[in-house]
């Protein structure tokens, strides 16, 4: 089952002023930090922790449409958009290597386990 972390908060990325933002072409994963990027042994390719490549695009309008339209991550918003963000979360607690998720509704379940545990603040990653 996997484990949202409040590892890092949307507030704090963009406070780096990143220039690019590394999202996976499948699924729901994305980075801001080169050293985040996988690469597939088998192909070379650059890709998230499950190995679905990813695509490098313009943070500023990457983060416009993610602030513009918050439903689109589900229940949770934009605390669901950085459950995305890569090491906030992990295979489960006692496997703590980072993970992606196919869809945003596994990130909002994994939140609601997490606020019906007390694990978080009001489920806030903000």
């Amino acid at each position: 089952m996997p484990h949202i972390l409040h590892k890092t908060i949307l507030r704090d990325v963009i406070r780096t002023n990143p220039r690019v933002a590394y999202v996976a072409e499948e699924g729901c994963w994305w980075t801001t930090r080169e050293e985040d990027i996988y690469t597939d042994p088998t192909t070379g390719v650059a890709c998230d922790p499950r190995r679905s490549r990813i695509a490098a695009v313009p943070w500023g309008p990457f983060l416009y449409r993610a602030q513009s339209n918050p439903a689109a991550f589900g229940k949770h918003g934009l605390d669901a958009f950085i459950a995305a963000y890569h090491g906030n979360c992990i295979v489960n607690i006692i496997d703590p290597r980072p993970t992606a998720l196919d869809i945003w509704q596994q990130y909002n379940d994994a939140m609601d386990r997490m606020i019906e545990l007390g694990r978080t603040n009001g489920g806030k990653l903000q």
